[in-house]
């Protein structure tokens, strides 16, 4: 390997960021479909096809937007595991025996930042993918919540299915997703208030989380941590981009029911 080569390794491993071998193997999948084989892929389609060259453009983009987003929202969730781990330690190893009660902070800003962040990135997340699917269909969308309108007078067998995922997935993604009146965790941190997600504490027993926007656990051993919560949120957005890239790539690309009209 040359040194060239080597430099560049690990510049990528302090400015970039891998994800697990189950989250790259399904962004792998829509690459892979993107690029094609035998000459029947979105590029080749793209270079016979000019007068759709925006919409396809902008499918290939977002698709890789959509990973940009994922990883950085699992970046924020990283900083917050790591936040937490050094907390914990702190506390741990610097309470004194003899000592009982609660210690607590107000000045969380560093931890709140990254939470909120990842709210932002999660979201951005869900509308590139909106974005991509619907100029797979020529058609404009920006926002996952607009998604329902695209095509709503030519849909297809291919955009009834996508559109019944979103939906299915809608509940456990409210916290980014407002709904009318009721706003979401995330249009609360970048429209109305610099949202504190949790109250931190130390006792005897380590760091400690209560009350804030994620109402979470209390004062307890075995109280669940802000990292365990967005670990599931990640898992169910890995889950969802999953169950999408599925059903658009069980067609030749893009010669089929995904690019009709």
């Amino acid at each position: 390997m040359e040194l060239h080569d080597i430099l560049m390794m690990k510049m990528s491993a302090i400015a970039g960021f891998e994800l697990s071998e189950e989250e790259s193997s399904t962004f792998a999948m829509m690459h892979k479909y993107i690029n094609g084989n035998d000459g029947n892929s979105w590029l080749e389609f793209r270079n016979r096809n000019k007068e759709k060259e925006r919409f396809v453009n902008d499918f290939i983009n977002a698709i890789s937007y959509v990973s940009k987003g994922y990883r950085a929202a699992s970046v924020h969730r990283d900083y917050i595991v790591n936040l937490e781990s050094q907390l914990d330690q702190l506390i741990k190893s610097q309470w004194p025996e003899s000592c009982s009660g609660v210690v607590a902070i107000g000045n969380t800003v560093r931890f709140d930042t990254h939470y909120h962040s990842f709210l932002f990135s999660y979201r951005a997340c869900l509308d590139y993918l909106a974005k991509g699917i619907a100029s797979g269909f020529y058609a404009n969308c920006r926002s996952y919540n607009k998604f329902y309108n695209v095509n709503k007078d030519k849909p297809s067998p291919m955009l009834t299915e996508v559109k019944k995922i979103m939906e299915s997935y809608r509940s456990r993604f409210e916290f980014v997703l407002s709904e009318g009146s009721d706003y979401s965790f995330r249009d609360r941190a970048a429209h109305i208030e610099f949202l504190k997600p949790v109250h931190i504490a130390g006792t005897r027993l380590g760091l400690q989380f209560f009350s804030g926007a994620e109402e979470l656990g209390g004062l307890s051993v075995d109280g669940q941590r802000l990292s365990d919560l967005l670990n599931i949120r990640m898992d169910q957005l890995h889950s969802f981009i999953k169950d999408i890239y599925i059903v658009l790539t069980r067609n030749e690309w893009p010669y089929s029911s995904i690019s009709e009209g």
